[in-house]
């Protein structure tokens, strides 16, 4: 079980346990789980198909609850908030990426990035302004007005990224940010997420099956039988 630093710490897991009902069976994913998140550091967390690395990383952003245990985001136990609460500070405070952009077809590439912003209650136009230093740090400023189709799997994905970071979060939380794009884009859009690692010191923590992407950040954990082994 990893230690689970203090000083510093933007996220953390203490003592979380999660299980799911299948059938008449109870299946426990995460057992007594600690995890802390520094400021600025990046994580890898690998683990088998199945093992609960998209669950904990569910859990860590606040799209579920845990069985046991707290998680704390910004020094806040986001596990005793109301969902409105919960919503604000995960607004604030985390970006999140997946292996499928999830952007939205109807809008252009800045009015996803700037979506966060005009949820948060910013007007649109002032949001847009916010959202365009980002696309142009991602090498997207030629693109802002096209919409998704128009953009290939790698656009997507740098979209999805500047969208993670319009709210200056804390921490970004990625799965699989480049498990759904050929090797060559791959490792660009992870040189581009390393990059505003370094320029913004945000944290990331990142789930990958890749041992070749998990190599290039700070720590490395294996999740093996609900537990987090540091490698």
């Amino acid at each position: 079980m990893p230690n689970t630093e203090t000083t510093g710490a933007v996220l953390q897991a203490r003592d979380v346990s999660k299980s799911y009902r299948s059938g008449q069976q109870e299946l426990h994913i995460l057992r007594n789980l600690d995890l802390s998140v520094q400021a600025g550091e990046t994580l890898a967390i690998m683990g088998a198909s199945g093992s609960g690395k998209s669950t904990l990383l569910n859990l860590l952003g606040g799209l579920d609850r845990p069985d046991s245990g707290s998680i704390f985001l910004s020094g806040a136990d986001i596990c005793g908030l109301k969902a409105d609460q919960l919503a604000g500070l995960r607004n604030r405070h985390l970006g999140f990426v997946y292996q499928f952009h999830h952007l939205l077809p109807e809008f252009s590439a800045i009015e996803n990035v700037a979506m966060p912003l005009v949820i948060r209650g910013l007007a649109p136009r002032e949001a847009r302004q916010e959202a365009l230093p980002l696309l142009q740090q991602v090498g997207l400023e030629q693109r802002v007005d096209h919409r998704p189709a128009a953009l290939s799997g790698g656009e997507r994905q740098r979209v999805a990224i500047a969208r993670s970071l319009v709210s200056c979060p804390d921490c970004v939380l990625m799965d699989e940010p480049t498990g759904n794009l050929d090797e060559e884009t791959a490792a660009q859009v992870l040189e581009l997420i390393l990059q505003i690692n370094r320029e913004q010191a945000v944290a990331m923590v990142l789930v990958t099956h890749d041992a070749r992407v998990a190599a290039n950040l700070d720590k490395r954990y294996q999740l093996t039988d609900g537990q987090l082994q540091r490698l």
